[in-house]
Formats: structure tokens, sequence, C-alpha cells
């Protein structure tokens, strides 16, 4: 850790640091999901790529977010979405999308995870995988019905609650 990442995680409020936690924690379960799409041979400024990466980020950050409401943790939950966000733009401004359409990229990717939160809510809520992988085969995510396996099985209060108390 370098001095300056030092001092910017001293100054860092504690939701931030625990959002940004618990986003690198939601990356490696995606990476870990489906390794072809983030194994750095795919093309991230593809637009087929970016767009099931994203399906796959916003699958574990969708889950993440109802458990950490689930749990009451609603200022965290908003951090999370928040930090969600920010890592999304960046990815498509590395992606070489410019200031003047942005605005249009990140609105289309935040109603489609909102969208999506509405969608795998009630299944989240049950725990039913096949319900969940109904929901995601609609929304094109890659394997859905593995994916929506993993996400339940990997996104549960005991494995969030082990993140946090790492931060």
């Amino acid at each position: 850790m370098s001095l300056r990442q030092l001092f910017r995680r001293l100054r860092t409020p504690k939701r931030e640091q625990r959002a940004l936690v618990l986003y690198n924690w939601v990356w490696e379960q995606a990476q870990t999901a489906a390794p072809k799409l983030f194994d750095g041979e795919q093309n991230a400024s593809d637009e087929p790529t970016r767009q099931q990466r994203f399906e796959v980020l916003g699958s574990f950050a969708v889950a993440t977010i109802a458990q950490l409401k689930t749990q009451g943790e609603h200022p965290l939950a908003q951090r999370f979405h928040d930090v969600f966000f920010d890592q999304v733009e960046a990815s498509i401004r590395q992606g070489g999308v410019g200031d003047p359409s942005i605005n249009k990229h990140m609105k289309k990717f935040i109603g489609a995870f909102q969208g999506r939160l509405v969608a795998y809510m009630p299944a989240l809520a049950d725990s039913d995988a096949d319900v969940l992988a109904v929901a995601m085969e609609r929304n094109k995510v890659p394997q859905p019905k593995k994916l929506a396996k993993t996400v339940l099985a990997e996104v549960t209060q005991k494995n969030l609650d082990t993140v946090l108390d790492l931060s």
C-alpha cells in the first residue's frame, strides 16, 4: 500500500471504506463465477463483453444491496450502489466513451440496474434460484441457472458479515 493510499484510507469515511470493500468482494465473486469474461483476453471496450460483465457484476451487486437492506444497512447499501456506479462510469470511460456521451451511457446502465433490482428482489427474498434464473435469463445474463445458484450461495448475511469484519 502506497503512502497516498494510506492517507486516502485514513480520510475516507468508514461507510465508504466498507462500500469499497464490498465492491472489491463483488468483483472477485463475479470473476470467479465467469472467469472467461474477466480474464483479460476479452476486449473490455467491446460492447457485448462490457454488457455481459455488467450483467454478472450487477447480479452480485443487486443481491448484495438486497442483503444489506434486509440487515437494515440502508445507508451502506446506498453507498455501495454509488461506489458500484462510480466504477461502472470509470470502466465506460476506459472503454473510450468521453464526456459528451457518458451521461447517455450511464442512464442506460442505471436504468438497467434498477430494473434488475425490481426483477430480482422477490427471488432473492425467497432464496429461489429457479425464479432468479428465469429473471436473469430474460436479461440475457450468461449461464443464468449456474449464476443464480452461485449468487444465492455466496451473497449471504454470513459472508457479508465476514467480508465487512475484515475491513
